[in-house]
C-alpha cells in the first residue's frame, strides 16, 4: 500500500512541475481564452418590472421630501423657555446678575441682540426694566407691565 501511494505522489508532483514549467507564451495564451470566454459568457440580469417600480417610487419619495424640506420655513428655537413678551417684542433671559451692589439683566431679542440692562435703564423699542430682584424681573411699557419670575413653572394661560 505504502508503494502505490509513492507512486501516485510522484506521478502528481510530476504533472505539476510540468505544468509550472510550461513556457510563458502558453500560459498566456490559454488564460487569454479563459478571460475571454469567462467575459463573454457574463451577463448583467435585467432588472425586473417590480425593481424599476420600486426605484421610481423610492426617487418620487426623496424628491417629495427635498420639496418638503425647501417649503416649510426654519422656527427659530429658543435654547430654553425663558421667554418675556411685552407688546409686540419677546425677550429671551439669559440672567440676573449682581455686580458689587448693583442688579442687572441680560436680555436677548428676537433679532439676536443681547443687552445688559440695569434697573431704570430704557431697553429696545422704549421698554424699562422697572425692578429686578433675586427671583423676578419687571418690564414695561408705557401701556402695560409685565413681571417675569424666576423659578416658578406655571402654564402660558397663567402667565397671561
Amino acid at each position: 500500500m505504502n508503494k502505490l501511494i509513492v507512486v501516485l505522489c510522484s506521478i502528481v508532483l510530476i504533472w505539476f512541475s510540468s505544468v509550472l514549467l510550461e513556457s510563458p507564451n502558453d500560459s498566456l495564451k490559454n488564460s487569454n481564452q479563459w478571460t475571454s470566454i469567462e467575459l463573454s459568457e457574463i451577463k448583467v440580469p435585467k432588472k425586473s418590472i417590480l425593481e424599476t417600480q420600486w426605484d421610481k417610487e423610492l426617487q418620487a419619495q426623496e424628491q417629495q421630501k427635498k420639496v418638503d424640506a425647501s417649503k416649510t420655513p426654519e422656527q427659530p428655537v429658543t435654547p430654553n423657555g425663558n421667554l418675556i413678551s411685552i407688546g409686540n417684542n419677546a425677550f429671551e433671559l439669559l440672567g440676573v446678575f449682581k455686580q458689587g451692589h448693583d442688579s442687572f439683566v441680560l436680555l436677548k431679542s428676537e433679532e439676536g441682540q443681547i443687552e445688559k440692562a440695569k434697573q431704570g435703564q430704557m431697553l429696545f423699542q422704549e421698554i424699562k426694566v422697572e425692578a429686578i430682584t433675586a427671583n423676578s424681573v419687571i418690564l414695561s411699557t408705557a401701556q402695560q407691565s409685565k413681571e417675569f419670575k424666576l423659578f416658578r413653572w406655571q402654564t402660558d394661560e397663567q402667565a397671561k
